[in-house]
């Protein structure tokens, strides 16, 4: 569904235009497990958005899939049903056998997928100095740190302090996690 992808990608207006024609479409035609996953976007949508009412379109589509009881689902939306589940529902609701069998789901699919409809950190380069920036641009070159240092006319250890303090910034282990996430956020 299109509107998994406008999610991940954090442009909600195209997603919500989505969602809505969806959610009229399957209420007009009775399609139950449609109706389901739109409400659970719907709800993730809102719940990222911080804007009222993700908890009555959980709720709706959790109260509609008990009485069928629908688990993949909620489950094939992993992390991001799981945190609102475990937002919505306190510890006496969790023990419900419904939302423990979602919650099980859900975690599996976080396993096997882990980054799946994750919400993204919010990274932005002015949370690096400039300094780190020029190392920054280097790296998303691919060049090796002698090369950085040389470009900068700094030492290959001025270098690597600086690459450690851009990983712990982008909660990047290593260099190719690194180039990933700046790739991921746009950070060049």
């Amino acid at each position: 569904m299109k509107a998994r992808v406008y999610l991940w990608l954090e442009q909600y207006v195209p997603a919500e235009l989505i969602l809505l024609t969806l959610r009229d479409f399957a209420d007009s035609y009775q399609m139950t497990y449609l109706g389901i996953q739109v409400r659970i976007l719907e709800a993730v949508q809102a719940f990222r958005q911080q804007r009222e009412g993700w908890q009555e379109s959980l709720t709706e589509a959790v109260e509609t899939g008990r009485s069928y009881w629908f688990i993949r689902v909620f489950a094939d939306e992993g992390e991001a049903v799981y945190e609102l589940l475990n937002v919505l529902y306190g510890e006496k609701e969790r023990k419900d056998p419904y939302i423990q069998e979602i919650l099980k789901a859900a975690r599996a699919q976080m396993l096997i997928y882990p980054g799946y409809l994750r919400q993204k950190k919010s990274l932005k380069v002015e949370n690096f100095t400039s300094y780190e920036n020029d190392v920054l641009k280097l790296l998303a070159r691919g060049e090796k740190n002698a090369e950085i240092a040389r470009s900068l006319c700094v030492s290959e250890n001025t270098v690597k302090y600086h690459l450690k303090n851009i990983y712990q910034k982008l909660g990047a282990k290593n260099r190719s996690q690194a180039l990933n996430l700046i790739t991921e956020y746009h950070l060049i």
